[in-house]
């Protein structure tokens, strides 16, 4: 049914973000490893968040730094009625360089991820 159509484009567009917040993580990660300061490695993210923003689905939201857990979160843009209000976070250990991305919209500005 017209359910199944729109779960479907979802989880289609969702993928923009969960690839998107992957490699956000991923830059932060080797920023870090390049100098060791997770705050330098969080700042250096801001011209590729501002690049993923303008050119999506998704507003990719400045990270935060918890510790040396890096975490960014996208949230569907409002033009989008399958996207509003719909999340996907991400996370990464910056001395394990471990990350952890949803694995599906989430319904509500709660990450499912933590990277603890």
């Amino acid at each position: 049914g017209l359910g199944d159509v729109y779960k479907r484009q979802g989880k289609a567009k969702a993928t923009e973000a969960v690839t998107k917040v992957s490699a956000l993580l991923k830059e932060g990660y080797s920023e870090y490893q390049y100098d060791g300061n997770a705050e330098n490695a969080k700042d250096a993210l801001s011209a590729s968040i501002t690049k993923a923003t303008a050119s999506g689905s998704f507003t990719y939201n400045p990270p935060t730094l918890t510790g040396q857990v890096l975490k960014i979160s996208a949230k569907g843009k409002d033009a989008d009625t399958t996207l509003k209000d719909k999340y996907i976070f991400g996370c990464i250990n910056l001395d394990s360089g471990d990350p952890e991305v949803s694995k599906k919209l989430v319904d509500s500005n709660t990450p499912d991820v933590t990277c603890s």
